[in-house]
């Protein structure tokens, strides 16, 4: 998460300490650009009063908090902060100044416009053009055929009586001089819907309803979004109804998720919060866990890293949902990632020879002393800012910075063993070879995997051996050889449907930034043991 301090005279405003009573409800406004805008940048560095700050030292992260905005608000109204140090003369002079007018409403044809809550302004002139006109409406549409210098009639949003009356009365004189070509439809209905007969358009309220502020939602009281009403509404709640969207979420069905949290329950209530990599708290005297007191269930917070997991949301994205901090979200997802790789980490496991014989797929029938398939994938990372962490984890294959994994599956299609998260550099040879999976291995397993695995010098002193598509070697392959290497081909590829399934996971797709790569380890484990908790890939 982005620092954001306040660069406005001697306020101290930061987003780190948005928990703090003063801090609450304060947002930050970026800066002008001061290449594209510079004029408007250097009035807000004028307006921060400090002696040292120039043009110079705004960056993109530079910020001015909206306590020092007319009304609280950097919005269209009020666009620029107060200048540091102004006194109460200097304020209404100000305010009146840099209050910006609101622009007409845009129109959506030529020649056709839109008005509100201007009835009784223009009840008169609606009288001589359509007698048969209903007062009680509060919406009128104009269409105007052809005004000579294709300039049709501008009619506007009003805020307050006076600007409609002088707006109108301007307007009202155009119309009697283009009497000839005006023709005005009054069309409603009793859901106060506005028709367009020509073109067979319908405008609702919510179409002309512009005039919407940030002091407008400041009417929204706080118990409405106290206790996640809107996390219970969103996924508890939908969730319930049905597996799919379950699974949408979660990655795995209802009947498994309460299976899950009632596993991991009892230490969920008495695990202790992440506060940070350099603090390691001691618990309180009476027993109860330091930190701050949780709002969010248990089942929530679950829920909420399983979705992020899932669907890849940002923590701003969930903090505006569940209805707390950005840190709240940050200090939650890495103590239930860290629980939940602990807990679910079982899953994987390696199987013995009878219990693959027992579940043998048919297409592994040519191959029946198959013990696993293995094959590597790749994330794409962050670039690294250092030079030599970038040659690392560059991958040649990819033409780009990744990091690699090892993935190993049964011939059922489950994975039976994932390595840690090599950088993208690392070769598939060194990777099974450093990795532990040869630990896994037995006298006289077969392992399937592609041609560019060359372990077969490192399976041979197992005693093991590999079962790769044969090479060409510049020469036509013998009907024996294609014959093999369509069968390697279709049990192999089951290999790449767990991948698939693993990289369904949103938080693994994309670019993945680094400041979650010292969780990734945990997240990929976390993901690799839902994806087995699903039904077998292979019959």
């Amino acid at each position: 998460m982005v620092v954001k301090h306040c660069a406005w005279g001697d306020c101290r405003s930061d987003n780190r300490y948005s928990f703090k009573e003063n801090m609450q409800g304060v947002d930050f406004v970026k800066f002008p650009s001061k290449h594209t805008d510079v004029d408007r940048c250097k009035k807000w560095v004028k307006a921060c009063g400090r002696a040292n700050f120039t043009l110079d030292k705004v960056t993109r992260d530079t910020y001015i908090c909206t306590k020092h905005f007319y009304s609280g608000n950097g919005t269209f109204k009020y666009p620029d902060p107060v200048p540091y140090g102004i006194t109460g003369p200097e304020m209404e002079h100000f305010v009146f100044k840099n209050k910006k007018r609101r622009g007409p409403l845009p129109r959506t044809t030529a020649g056709r416009f839109i008005q509100t809550e201007t009835e009784e302004l223009v009840s008169e002139p609606k009288q001589k053009q359509n007698p048969t006109a209903l007062h009680d409406h509060n919406m009128y549409t104009s269409h105007v055929k052809d005004c000579g210098s294709g300039d049709g009639l501008k009619v506007g949003v009003a805020s307050d009586t006076s600007s409609v009356q002088t707006s109108m009365e301007s307007e009202m004189e155009l119309l009697t001089l283009e009497t000839d070509t005006l023709e005005i439809e009054i069309t409603t209905d009793e859901n106060n819907t506005m028709h367009d007969v020509h073109n067979g358009r319908v405008m609702t309220d919510m179409a002309v309803q512009t005039d919407l502020t940030f002091n407008d939602l400041k009417d929204c009281t706080d118990q409405d979004l106290q206790g996640g009403s809107l996390s219970r509404t969103i996924f508890v709640k939908n969730v319930t109804k049905d597996d799919t969207s379950c699974k949408f979420y979660t990655g795995v069905t209802l009947a498994t998720l309460m299976l899950i949290f009632d596993v991991i329950r009892s230490k969920a209530e008495r695990m202790r919060y992440w506060q940070g990599s350099a603090r390691d708290l001691p618990d309180a005297p009476n027993g109860n866990k330091r930190g701050p007191v949780r709002v969010l269930s248990s089942f929530e917070e679950f829920l909420l890293t399983l979705v992020r997991i899932r669907r890849g949301l940002d923590v701003e994205v969930l903090a505006d949902i569940f209805a707390i901090s950005c840190s709240s979200i940050s200090r939650i997802f890495i103590t239930w990632i860290n629980l939940l790789q602990l807990e679910l980490k079982f899953l994987i496991q390696w199987p013995t020879r009878d219990q693959i014989c027992l579940k043998l797929p048919k297409v592994f029938k040519c191959f029946p002393r198959t013990r696993a398939v293995i094959d590597c994938t790749e994330f794409f990372i962050q670039r690294p800012s250092l030079p030599s962490s970038q040659r690392v984890t560059w991958s040649s294959y990819k033409h780009h910075n990744t990091v690699k994994l090892l993935v190993s599956i049964s011939p059922s299609g489950s994975f039976t063993f994932i390595s840690k998260l090599w950088a993208g550099s690392a070769s598939d040879k060194k990777i099974v070879e450093e990795s532990g999976f040869l630990n896994n291995l037995e006298y006289g397993d077969d392992i399937m995997a592609d041609r560019g695995f060359m372990i077969s010098g490192a399976l041979a002193l197992k005693g093991c051996t590999l079962n790769i598509p044969p090479f060409t070697c510049g020469k036509q392959l013998s009907s024996r050889a294609t014959t093999k290497t369509r069968r390697i081909a279709r049990a192999r590829i089951h290999v790449e449907r767990a991948i698939g399934d693993l990289k369904s996971f949103k938080i693994l797709q994309g670019i993945i930034p680094l400041k979650i790569k010292p969780y990734l380890d945990h997240i990929v484990c976390i993901c690799t043991a839902l994806c087995n908790l699903n039904n077998r890939r292979v019959k």
